[in-house]
């Protein structure tokens, strides 16, 4: 379940970078939530260990990358404040509704879940759902 990460958010920013980017660019945890949300119900599942089924709500990645200019890519890597890093390929992003959430059940996410950001990857292992996300590479 890993080690729960302290974000200070007055100096947390998500970027959007990487060789696939024309436009990168960073925001804030307010510009975030401004931007236009979905919500899906989704279960995260970590085998062996636990899973939890919630409503998560947050910015499609697909928007992410269509502001930072992608026009066609191979790979995202999402980059946790720890350095920990899970990559989707562009075939995972397209079949997965993938997400940068910020809410579930409609509150805030809590620490334990990764706040203030984290990845949701609809049918993907919780594993993969990187938590406490900073970063996010396109390649």
């Amino acid at each position: 379940m890993g080690t729960y990460q302290y974000v200070k958010l007055t100096d947390w920013r998500l970027s959007v970078s990487g060789p696939a980017v024309t436009a990168p660019f960073a925001l804030t945890y307010d510009e975030l939530g401004r931007m236009t949300t979905v919500k899906k119900r989704a279960i995260l599942i970590c085998p062996g260990f636990f899973y939890d089924y919630l409503e998560w709500e947050g910015v499609p990645v697909s928007a992410l990358l269509e502001r930072a200019g992608v026009a066609d890519f191979k790979k995202v890597g999402f980059k946790s404040v720890d350095g920990y890093v899970e990559s989707f390929t562009k075939e995972e992003v397209a079949a997965h509704l993938v997400m940068v959430a910020t809410r579930g059940n409609g509150v805030p996410l809590p620490r334990s879940q990764g706040y203030p950001a984290r990845v949701v990857a609809e049918d993907v292992f919780g594993s993969r759902w990187v938590k406490y996300l900073k970063e996010i590479i396109v390649q």
